[in-house]
C-alpha cells in the first residue's frame, strides 16, 4: 500500500511539473524568438541599462515583504493566510515607495550614463519592484493551492504581452523607452492574470494583524529576511560591478548571456522547485522525519543534475557561435561570457530545483553563510578580471569558480544535517561536471579542427 501511495505521489508530482513546464516552454519559445529582434532594434546598451534597474528593483523586493512571503506556504489556517497576504502587500507598497525616493535622490546627485531623468528611473524601479513582489507573492499563494493551471499560463502571458509592446514601440521609433515600457506592461498584465485568483482583500492597516504575524512568523523576518537580502545582493553584485568596471554595453552582453543560460531554469527548474517546495512543505506539516525529507531532496537534486547537463554541454561547446548567429555581429562576446559562467547556471538550476529546503528545515543561516562567501568571491573575481587583466572573461571565470565551490559546500552541509550521505551528493556533482566538460571539449576540439572556431 505504501509503495502504491508513493507511486501516486510521484505521478502527481510529474503531472504538476509537466503542467507548469508546458506553459514555461511556450513562454520561453516566445522569448527565444523575440530576443534576437530586441538586440537588433535596441542594442546591448539599452538592455544593459534595464538590467541595472531590474537589479535595484530585485534588491528592493527582497526586503519589501520583510521575508514573510514564503511564510504563506506554512500557514495552516485560511484566514491567517489571507491576513498574512494583506500585510505583505501593505509592506510592499510602503517600502517600495520609500526606496523609490532614495533611488531618485541618488540619481539626482549621480547622473546615470543612460541619460534618463532621475524621476523616470525611480518610477521604473518602483513599479517593477512592486509588481515583482506581488507576482512572487501570488505565485506562492497559488503554488500552495496547487493552482498549476493558472501558473502554467503566466510565462505565456508575460512574454507575449511584453514582446508585442516592445517590438511595436521599437518599430515606431521609441528606442529609448520602448524596451522598458514593454517589460513593465508585461509584468503588470501577468500580475492581473494571477491577482484575480486571490481573495479581494489587498491592504491591511490593523495593528493587531501585524502583532500576531510578527509573533507567529519570527523565523522569517529574523532569519529569512537577512538571508534573502544578502542572497539577492550577492546575485546582483556582478551586475553592479560589471556596469562600474566595463560599462552598459558589456553589461548588456552579460545580461543576454544570463538570460539564455537561465532558459533551462525557467523551462524546468522553477517548475521542479515549485512542486518540490509544495511537497516538502506538506511533508514537514505531516511530521515526516528529516531523513525522509533528505532522501527525497537528494533524489530531486540528482534528477535535476541529469536534466541540466544537456543544455550546459551545448552552451560550453557552441555558445559563442550560437550567439553571433542569433543576435548579430559582435554578440559573440555574450556567447563567450555564457561559456565562462555556464557552471554558475548549472548550480543555480540545482538550487532552484530544491527551492525552499533551507526554509522548511529552518537552516536559513546556511544560505546566509554561503551568500557572504559567494558575494566576496564575485567581488574578488571581477576585480581581478578588471584590475589585473582588464578582461571580462577572466573575471567571469573567477566568479564562477567561487560560486561552484560555495554551492558544493552548502549542499553538503544541508544533506549532512538531513542525515543523508553528503558524499553521495558530491560524487554525483563531480561525475556530472566531468561529463559536461569532457563531452563539450570533445565537440569543441572537433569544431577547432574544422576551423569553425579558433579557441577551445
Amino acid at each position: 500500500m505504501k509503495k502504491l501511495k508513493d507511486k501516486v505521489k510521484v505521478s502527481n508530482s510529474v503531472k504538476n511539473i509537466s503542467k507548469i513546464s508546458g506553459g514555461t516552454i511556450l513562454g520561453q519559445i516566445i522569448s527565444f524568438i523575440v530576443v534576437p529582434i530586441y538586440t537588433r532594434i535596441y542594442g546591448a546598451s539599452i538592455m544593459g541599462t534595464w538590467t541595472l534597474f531590474a537589479s535595484i528593483a530585485n534588491i528592493i523586493v527582497t526586503f519589501s515583504d520583510l521575508g514573510l512571503k514564503n511564510a504563506i506556504m506554512v500557514e495552516k489556517d485560511e484566514e491567517d493566510t489571507i491576513e498574512l497576504y494583506t500585510v505583505i502587500t501593505t509592506f510592499t507598497l510602503i517600502i517600495s515607495s520609500i526606496a523609490g525616493i532614495i533611488v531618485y535622490v541618488f540619481y539626482s546627485i549621480n547622473k546615470d550614463e543612460s541619460g534618463l531623468h532621475p524621476l523616470l528611473i525611480a518610477g521604473f524601479v518602483v513599479i517593477l519592484a512592486i509588481t515583482l513582489q506581488q507576482t512572487q507573492t501570488c505565485y506562492t499563494w497559488l503554488n500552495k493551492k496547487e493552482a498549476y493551471s493558472v501558473l502554467m499560463k503566466n510565462p505565456i502571458v508575460n512574454n507575449l504581452s511584453a514582446a508585442i509592446v516592445i517590438i511595436v514601440l521599437g518599430l515606431l521609433g521609441y528606442q529609448k523607452y520602448g524596451y522598458y515600457i514593454g517589460l513593465l506592461l508585461g509584468q503588470l498584465i501577468t500580475l492581473v492574470h494571477m491577482r484575480v485568483q486571490l481573495p479581494n482583500k489587498f491592504l491591511n492597516f490593523n495593528i493587531n494583524s501585524y502583532k500576531k504575524i510578527f509573533e507567529r512568523q519570527k523565523q522569517f523576518y529574523l532569519y529569512q529576511l537577512p538571508a534573502n537580502v544578502l542572497a539577492q545582493i550577492k546575485e546582483q553584485t556582478p551586475v553592479f560591478l560589471i556596469r562600474a568596471f566595463f560599462g552598459s554595453e558589456i553589461l548588456g552582453y552579460y545580461s543576454i548571456s544570463m538570460r539564455y543560460l537561465n532558459i533551462p531554469i525557467h523551462l524546468l527548474a522553477q517548475s521542479i522547485g515549485r512542486v518540490y517546495f509544495q511537497t516538502v512543505s506538506k511533508m514537514k506539516r505531516d511530521g515526516k522525519a528529516l531523513k525522509e525529507i533528505g532522501e527525497y531532496s537528494l533524489r530531486n537534486i540528482n534528477k535535476a543534475m541529469k536534466i541540466a547537463s544537456i543544455p550546459m554541454i551545448v552552451i560550453i561547446a557552441i555558445g559563442d557561435i550560437a550567439c553571433e548567429i542569433m543576435f548579430g555581429e559582435g554578440y559573440e562576446i555574450a556567447g563567450n561570457i555564457m561559456r565562462m559562467v555556464a557552471f554558475n547556471s548549472f548550480f543555480l538550476f540545482l538550487c532552484t530545483a530544491t527551492n525552499g529546503l533551507a526554509i522548511i528545515i529552518s537552516k536559513q543561516k546556511y544560505i546566509l553563510i554561503s551568500a557572504i562567501a559567494q558575494m566576496l568571491g564575485y567581488a574578488l573575481g571581477l576585480s581581478i578580471g578588471y584590475y589585473g587583466f582588464d578582461n571580462i572573461y577572466i573575471g567571469c571565470l573567477f566568479m564562477t569558480i567561487v560560486y561552484v565551490v560555495a554551492q558544493i559546500i552548502y549542499f553538503s552541509a544541508m544533506f549532512k544535517y538531513l542525515e543523508v550521505s553528503w558524499k553521495k551528493y558530491v560524487c554525483s556533482v563531480l561525475v556530472s561536471v566531468g561529463i559536461i566538460l569532457t563531452i563539450s571539449e570533445i565537440v569543441r576540439i572537433g569544431l577547432l579542427l574544422l576551423n569553425i572556431v579558433n579557441t577551445l
